[in-house]
């Protein structure tokens, strides 16, 4: 039976209970375990194509109670029902993606004569899908879309502050499937921990922090499981003196709030060169102080809470600790009152005097919260920027093209953008660097994570 409930209160209003969801025990684990490994010996036994027309078919049903996932997200994540809207189209998407994809699973590697040798791509069996807070529907298509294809059977496991969109999303997913080939269990990190120690999950891909990574890193590699890693992001931003401001500036401000700041490839440290430094903060205070801040289903709404008290409580810590380090916070840095009181608001902050070395510039905050950093060089950019343990994204803002290639080729990123920040193509890879992970998710990459090249030679 299961040892308790998650209770889900919305970020907005901490007074109105979302629901519950149950906490899974080690059995429970254990009989999801079990349950996928039936799913996954009928599933792996249908033909590549099918399963593509298993996931359109996801799709299409995602589309049908598109309403329902996309208020699920707001009333437990907190972001405005437009952004919502946007993560059930874009889950969405790489559900079509995948399901299109034209892979038979096997390749001739050489042909002569009778001498035939060629491999095809095996799936691994139970894949433990374990999500973050902030996106949980869109990665769960991301890891849940390639799995299947591949014809693994998976298991997801939510975040603990996010699991009711995730098992709404799972149920009409099972719909599709054979039994047993999609299971969700829910709970805390003893949860994702049993879940990806046991012997027979093959496959343990983890969207979450830089700690939880290594410890389930280490868990997998005492039986040689699969595993990918995507741990966060600490993405500079450089702006070039030509950057034409009156056509970039709403997407380089979005690039660092988007949902509330909370997205691995947001822009959390900006470089901004000196010539227009100035004019930068004065435009990014001034719109930080034209956002409309609220619940989510007001469609007037710019932007929501932090999601849940312990990110709120680093956000604030980290802009607090900016003062000691000789920062000014020019605007915002502090929780609303009235209406806002109730919810896990956090008004905008906007933070200059730093140094590089300062713990808001060296450390993901992962909210509302943007240091604006000036330079002279573009070279001295480059090294503030590469000067990190993470690298996920980077980006750079110039009209001079060929000139912005040439500073982005050169940053420590998985992921780099040319006037843009956060842009992602289904059929490309993603994933990060140094600390921010291993692997990859989306396109080509991301379905070779499931599986395991088999090499057949024929004499």
């Amino acid at each position: 039976m299961p040892q308790g409930r998650l209770v889900i209160l919305n970020p907005a209003d901490r007074r109105r209970k979302v629901g519950e969801a149950p906490i899974a025990s080690p059995e429970d684990v254990k009989r999801a375990v079990d349950a996928a490994g039936g799913g996954f010996e009928c599933w792996s036994s249908v033909p590549m194509r099918e399963r593509g027309k298993a996931l359109s078919k996801i799709a299409d049903a995602f589309e049908a109670e598109g309403d329902a996932l996309a208020r699920s997200l707001v009333d437990e994540v907190g972001k405005p029902l437009k952004e919502a809207r946007g993560e059930v189209a874009g889950s969405i998407g790489v559900l079509r993606y995948y399901s299109a994809i034209e892979f038979d699973g096997r390749t001739v590697a050489r042909e002569e004569g009778e001498n035939v040798t060629f491999y095809t791509h095996q799936p691994l069996g139970v894949a433990a899908l374990i999500l973050p807070w902030n996106y949980p529907l869109l990665v769960m298509s991301w890891k849940l879309a390639p799995a299947l294809l591949a014809g693994n059977a998976a298991i997801v496991k939510p975040s603990e502050y996010t699991p009711l969109t995730n098992l709404l999303a799972t149920k009409i997913v099972a719909n599709h499937l054979p039994n047993g080939a999609v299971q969700i269990i829910c709970g805390g990190d003893s949860v994702g921990e049993a879940l990806s120690s046991h012997r027979k999950v093959a496959m343990v891909s983890l969207t979450g922090s830089a700690a939880t990574g290594p410890k389930l890193l280490r868990q997998a590699a005492g039986r040689m499981a699969r595993v990918t890693l995507e741990l966060g992001g600490n993405d500079p931003a450089i702006v070039m003196p030509d950057a034409d401001l009156s056509k970039r500036f709403e997407s380089l401000f979005w690039s660092a709030f988007r949902n509330a700041g909370q997205v691995c490839i947001a822009v959390k440290r900006l470089y901004v060169h000196e010539k227009i430094y100035d004019e930068v903060v004065r435009r990014f205070a001034g719109r930080a102080d034209a956002l409309r801040l609220g619940n989510g289903m007001d469609e007037a709404t710019d932007m929501g809470p932090v999601n849940n008290g312990a990110q709120l409580r680093k956000v604030s810590r980290l802009v607090s600790m900016a003062q000691k380090d000789g920062g000014k916070t020019v605007r915002g840095g502090r929780r609303p009152g009235g209406a806002l009181a109730h919810g896990l608001f956090y008004d905008p902050a906007i933070v200059t005097g730093l140094g590089n070395d300062a713990s808001l510039v060296q450390e993901e905050q992962f909210g509302p919260a943007l240091p604006i950093i000036p330079f002279g060089k573009a070279d001295d950019a480059v090294e503030m920027a590469n000067d990190c343990g993470l690298a996920l994204g980077a980006s750079v803002w110039s009209e001079d093209r060929k000139r912005a290639l040439g500073i982005a080729e050169r940053l420590d990123a998985g992921v780099a953008w040319v006037n843009a920040h956060m842009a992602l193509d289904n059929a490309a890879p993603f994933g990060g660097f140094k600390g921010s992970g291993l692997g990859r998710e989306l396109g080509m990459a991301g379905l070779m994570e499931y599986s395991a090249p088999k090499t057949y030679i024929i004499k």
